[in-house]
């Protein structure tokens, strides 16, 4: 047997990722909306290209990009200092150069956070199956490649790599520049920050079962008065939300180890402080904008509660169906093995798992888009999981193969699109552009689709159980 070389498995797997994301940026195919910008890409072309017209409000932007604002002038500054025109062409292959430059020190990063936790070679390679090989990656970071969703999933790695190795006070800058680049990754890192990985793993204590029951129904009966009501406009409804996410926070934080007692310890004072600074800065950040339109904050928290609860009921299973589109089989072992990640992620760290439960509740909503930044908090501990019994070679290329056949790398969807339409006037090629997308896309679609999910699940579901019987034998 030989002897393994962590650093030399680590570099090989960023080499991969760094010839294959070379190769896709130059040969694949591109999003033609927007001249090749996209939707969101638009603004922040204009950012880049057009910051005059910006500052002054003559180019008006979306409220949202408050704080994508950042990286985009950041961008400008660097092409400007390096003597690069601010082009449309040159601004997409900058974000192209990004990425891949990104995509590779995230494959670096995410072998070192394999090696902390003693995975084995196999537990890697799954790992980098479910981060690298699906359709986030390979096809529509090359595909639309002026965004920053690739950017908000490296993120997530730098995060739990950050969190592993036990740099606890390295978070907070992580996590304010997450949230320039995608808020929910930032809200990660705080979490993070407040319950740092120990080096004694501890039994977290008990919260009985009535008490239990009680909240989780009184935040069952808060999110459906949510709904109905239109909060926060009454105010009833928002003092039930709020008493509802309240109860579930005190059960979440009960299951991470957390205690009432540890609110008056200096540690978690400093941390509260601090974190709480910090979303007071974040909230008077956007006056610094007043050419863009004003934040209304409350508004918009029960408006995000409202679209992902909203999401998740329109189509029965839809986010499992996308989740799975847009990640990869990997998620269908999360759903048939949740119970075991939770209890790994806890392993890793209280924080871990709050990150784990935070992305459970978003996950309801089928934008897998707005979650790519949680996916290493769950592939690890699903890597963990699997890697406590022998995993068969058969699995793993099967895994590799599905993941492969998923991401639609091979698919063309400007096949026989009219460059001089708009791509929503194309019903072929609009289709193929959302078909991988939770809640945009077409019913048809969704049912064939959620179809091969379903049986994928099953097939998954038997093979982890003959698996399992295979190490009790």
């Amino acid at each position: 047997m030989t002897s393994r070389v962590p650093w030399r498995e680590n570099t090989l797997l960023a080499a991969l990722v760094l010839v294959g994301g070379v190769l896709l940026a130059v040969f694949s195919e591109r999003i033609f909306a927007g001249g090749g910008l996209g939707y969101d890409g638009c603004s922040y072309g204009a950012i880049i290209t057009r910051y005059a017209d910006v500052r002054s409000g003559a180019l008006a932007l979306n409220s949202g990009l408050y704080f994508r604002v950042v990286p985009a002038l950041v961008i400008r500054a660097v092409m400007m200092a390096l003597g690069i025109p601010l082009t449309v062409p040159h601004v997409i292959t900058a974000f192209q150069i990004i990425n891949v430059a990104l995509l590779a020190l995230g494959a670096w990063l995410f072998g070192n956070c394999c090696d902390r936790i003693g995975l084995s070679r196999d537990g890697k390679i799954l790992g980098f199956i479910g981060i690298f090989i699906n359709y986030v990656v390979l096809k529509y970071s090359s595909y639309y490649p002026v965004l920053l969703d690739t950017t908000s999933l490296v993120l997530g790695i730098v995060l739990a790599w950050l969190y592993l190795s036990r740099r606890t006070w390295w978070l907070l800058p992580a996590g304010i520049g997450a949230f320039f680049i995608g808020p929910n990754v930032g809200l990660q890192a705080f979490l993070l920050f407040l319950l740092p990985a120990r080096k004694e793993a501890q039994t977290p204590p008990r919260l009985p079962r009535p008490v239990a029951a009680t909240l989780s129904l009184a935040m069952v009966v808060g999110c459906w008065w949510l709904l109905a009501t239109g909060a926060p406009h009454n105010m009833e409804a928002m003092a039930i939300a709020l008493a509802a996410i309240g109860g579930a926070t005190y059960c979440l934080s009960r299951a991470a180890g957390f205690s009432p007692a540890d609110l008056l310890r200096p540690g978690m004072l400093i941390r509260l402080g601090l974190v709480a600074g910090l979303v007071l800065a974040l909230t008077v950040l956007p006056r610094l904008f007043p050419t863009l339109a004003a934040f209304d904050w409350v508004a918009l928290f029960f408006q995000y509660a409202r679209t992902v609860l909203q999401n998740s009921v329109v189509r029965p299973g839809e986010f499992v169906v996308a989740h799975t589109l847009y990640f990869g089989p990997i998620m269908l072992a999360v759903v048939c093995l949740f119970g075991p990640v939770c209890r790994a992620a806890r392993r890793l760290g209280g924080g871990w798992l709050l990150v784990v439960a935070f992305g459970t509740l978003q996950g309801l909503n089928p934008l897998s888009r707005q979650m790519v930044g949680i996916l290493p908090f769950l592939v690890l501990p699903v890597c963990l999981v699997l890697d406590s019994r022998p995993l068969p070679r058969l699995f793993l290329w099967g895994m590799a193969a599905a993941s492969l056949a998923g991401s639609k790398v091979w698919q063309h969807i400007n096949a026989g699109a009219d460059f001089n339409l708009p791509m929503e006037k194309q019903p072929a090629v609009w289709s193929r552009y959302l078909e991988s997308t939770g809640y945009w896309m077409r019913e048809a679609d969704y049912r064939v689709q959620g179809v091969v999910v379903l049986a994928a699940l099953i097939l998954m579901a038997a093979t982890l159980w003959r698996m399992r019987f295979t190490r009790r034998t």
